[in-house]
């Protein structure tokens, strides 16, 4: 079973890897960039902004940035803080196959965003499909 470790490395394989990827996405979307962190970084592992479609009981949302502890997620429906919840993570791939991940935790932050929410999961199992 892979560990969180390897869940981020998936993110980190270098300009080859999905980071550049993802990037070259993420600037064809039109999106723009967060803006950087002002103040002392306080998360042991680094987190990177894609945009992944995800599946979960509730349905359907977008995630917003991912790291090897936890995934921040946008979606309609209200999720309650201590939630245990699992998500599904989509990549496709460009031959139209794709990888599915499923990452289980808790809900540790619910943020409301005009008719979505922003929703912080912690990771504590990952199962890649």
């Amino acid at each position: 079973m892979p560990t969180a470790a390897a869940f981020g490395r998936l993110f980190a394989q270098g300009p080859q890897g999905p980071t550049r990827q993802m990037h070259r996405f993420r600037s064809r979307s039109g999106r723009v960039p967060p803006p950087p962190y002002v103040g002392p970084e306080r998360r042991r592992t680094p987190r990177y902004y894609v945009q992944l479609p995800i599946e979960s009981s509730h349905g359907i949302g977008t995630t917003i940035d991912v790291g090897e502890d936890g995934v921040r997620f946008e979606s309609t429906h209200r999720f309650d803080y201590g939630e245990v919840l699992t998500l599904r993570l989509v990549f496709r791939h460009v031959g139209g196959d794709h990888t599915r991940i499923d990452v289980t935790g808790d809900v540790v932050r619910v943020e409301e965003s005009g008719e979505t929410f922003r929703v912080a999961l912690r990771v504590d199992e990952i199962h890649v499909n």
